[in-house]
């Protein structure tokens, strides 16, 4: 074989592997059912969770009101 014809061979094997692979991949994704919209238990619809936080929320330091905390020289608190 010539240098031609041996570069149209590599050609088209690297074409021929490049095609079963893409053709693999395909009925791949097609067979699990990749893109595919997802079914909940009812009729189809999907549902999202709404990512917006409500107006107030309690601060991890905040206290309810009317509760009153005791302060370090209050005689009731005892250090150690």
């Amino acid at each position: 074989m010539d240098r031609r014809a041996k570069a149209r061979r590599v050609g088209r094997v690297a074409g021929t592997a490049a095609a079963i692979a893409l053709a693999l991949g395909a009925w791949s994704q097609l067979s699990t059912g990749a893109g595919t919209p997802v079914e909940g238990p009812g009729d189809g619809n999907v549902l999202q969770q709404s990512e917006v936080a409500p107006a107030e929320l309690p601060t991890a330091t905040s206290e309810p009101p009317g509760v009153t905390s005791a302060s370090p020289s209050d005689p009731g608190v005892q250090a150690g």
